[in-house]
């Protein structure tokens, strides 16, 4: 992730949900967050972010995620917040999810 992501943040492709709904879009809007800032997040993810490693049940993405949690102050919060980062690599860094975790 990091040598694809540090060659380009064109190495990044954020999902957009049609069928259900895109937190991932909706809190990129509410919050002022960029692909590029995004990419800076992702790129400053460690072992500490790190949960776990799952199976991806989508039938045409097959293969493993990985899934981190980190605290983020976006642009448009006074407030830190606990985000849910979910990641993919297909030649190139696929996020699937990134947005605030409803644990909190």
């Amino acid at each position: 992730m990091f040598s694809i992501l540090g060659e380009s943040p064109k190495g990044l492709y954020i999902v957009k949900r049609t069928n259900s709904e895109d937190k991932t879009g909706n809190f990129m809007i509410e919050n002022g967050l960029t692909n590029d800032i995004i990419c800076e997040v992702l790129l400053t993810l460690t072992l500490k972010d790190y949960s776990y490693t799952d199976t991806d049940r989508d039938p045409n993405r097959k293969g493993e995620v990985w899934l981190f949690g980190k605290v983020l102050k976006p642009p448009l919060i006074n407030n830190e917040t606990e985000i849910y980062i979910k990641l993919k690599l297909q030649g190139r860094v696929v996020c699937l999810s990134f947005h605030r975790t409803s644990f909190l």
